[in-house]
């Protein structure tokens, strides 16, 4: 499953989570399981599970998802110079993910799409989603996708991953 759903934050959430990236801090963490022994590094800013919990943002993820449980939230920045691999968030089939376009402003022209992938090392695309404001992509933490480097003439590219397990069947 994959599921692009536009305006799912509201204008003042976006314009809240948009300044929180621009002004908090970042450390460089491993972006993917594939190969932990690569520099295939990220910034990210992870959030405390337990406060992201109570979130509008997570009210507004339970309301389309159902009763999920929390594994992490975080903010990923990209810019540039910012390598990734294909990967999967999650093995397990009942983890969900849900990655959030922070940017309100955003050129098709500055790049930096979301790819998503028919398996390991396939080259078939099932899905590409261009970053837009307020955007939301949902989809199955085991479908393999990767983002693509914005341009070099584009601003950082943020997006809150956020990475759920269904506790439902």
């Amino acid at each position: 499953m994959i599921e692009i759903i536009d305006n799912f934050l509201t204008a003042e959430q976006a314009a809240k989570l948009e300044n929180h990236a621009k002004n908090c801090e970042y450390a460089r963490n491993q972006y993917s399981d594939r190969d932990a022994t690569t520099s295939n590094l990220r910034f990210a800013h992870r959030f405390d599970p337990k406060m992201f919990d109570q979130t509008d943002i997570m009210e507004a993820v339970r309301k389309k998802l159902g009763d999920v449980e929390l594994i992490g939230a975080y903010i990923n920045a990209a810019d540039f110079a910012t390598s990734t691999l294909s990967h999967v968030d999650d093995y397990d089939e009942k983890c969900v993910s849900v990655l959030l376009y922070l940017n309100r402003e955003w050129s098709v022209d500055y790049q930096g799409a979301t790819m998503f992938f028919d398996g390991f090392g396939s080259s078939d695309v099932l899905k590409a989603v261009i970053p837009k404001s307020r955007r939301a992509a949902i989809f199955d933490s085991n479908i393999w996708h990767m983002a693509c480097s914005p341009s070099h003439h584009a601003p950082v590219r943020y997006t809150l991953a956020i990475k759920l397990r269904r506790k439902d069947g």
